[in-house]
């Protein structure tokens, strides 16, 4: 019973590898391809399967047989099978080449480019034509990249530019067209645009107008009217200014220059006077109906 379990434990783990080793040494696919059946293919990037210590195992038993392949050695061997499986290999080339090749594909083209069987050195170099062939394409590629990029953050910036000035020529076109001066310009011309500007200036100074009721009311309401600390001595400035235009005569002011931007400008002056002074004396009468209490000066507001 011990005997069988050593003889048991004696037999081979790779007796595949060990059989194409011993029948053909220097048949590379041979043994390669006992290697991948025996080990297994190659492990996914980053998972340990445990192919590596088998490829060790088998190395070492190899060598306590008299054969001497190296892990690094057996591993090339059987990442060769794996990528050149039967029907995929030209036996016109050598396993080096065909190694060298890496793929099906890549084997085809250096036999293509050489005219017949590559050696190692025509399919390493061709490799490696094909690898900076492909660093260059991915440069380019990342330089192409980074210019879409770039070309999209200016495109974003002149974007964001046109916008704001875009904001800042409306808001510029808002406050003109609330302009009085601009109303008056169009009040002759019949034009949709002007009756527009027309309508947008009369609503701007109704809203302003209606603002300034409200504001009036609430402050009447609060039993104080606004009244700026200026009125007083603009009052008694106006008294001053009736007192001295009482004392003029019309000789007086037959004897004005002859200028007559003067004369205009002076007409301009009394006409507003006489609208202020009307709509004052209007709203005094209002107010004393109302039964107006005497104002008191205190902070620039006015309390009974």
């Amino acid at each position: 019973m011990s005997a069988s379990k050593g003889a048991a434990s004696a037999a081979p783990e790779f007796p595949r590898t060990l059989a194409a080793a011993q029948k053909a040494e220097g048949d590379l696919w041979a043994i390669a391809d006992a290697v991948l059946f025996e080990v297994g293919p190659p492990s996914a990037h980053g998972v340990k399967d445990g192919s590596r210590a088998r490829i060790e195992e088998c190395s070492r038993f190899l060598a306590d047989r008299g054969f001497e392949y190296s892990s690094v050695y057996l591993l090339d061997l059987r990442d060769t099978a794996r990528s050149f499986p039967e029907g995929a290999r030209d036996l016109s080339c050598t396993f080096t080449a065909h190694k060298m090749a890496g793929s099906p594909g890549m084997l085809a083209e250096a036999i293509r480019r050489n005219g017949g069987p590559p050696s190692r050195r025509f399919v390493e170099r061709l490799r490696r034509e094909f690898r900076e062939a492909e660093e260059a394409a991915e440069r380019a590629r990342q330089r192409a990249e980074q210019a879409r990029r770039e070309a999209e953050e200016a495109e974003r910036k002149r974007q964001e530019r046109r916008r704001k000035e875009a904001e800042a020529k409306a808001t510029r076109i808002a406050k003109d067209l609330e302009d009085r001066d601009v109303a008056e310009a169009l009040a002759d011309d019949k034009s949709l645009g002007a009756r527009r500007v027309t309508n947008a200036v009369h609503e701007r100074e109704a809203r302003r107008r209606r603002k300034a009721r409200e504001e009036n009311e609430r402050q009447r309401d609060a039993g104080a009217m606004p009244l700026p600390a200026f009125v007083p001595k603009m009052i008694e400035d106006i008294g001053g200014w009736a007192t001295g235009m009482h004392a003029i005569t019309d000789d007086d002011l037959a004897s004005l220059p002859a200028d007559d931007r003067l004369v205009a400008h002076l007409r301009n002056v009394v006409e507003d006077l006489t609208v202020e002074a009307l709509r004052w004396s209007t709203a005094l009468q209002s107010g004393s109906r109302r039964g107006l209490p005497e104002l008191e000066v205190i902070e620039g507001r006015a309390s009974a």
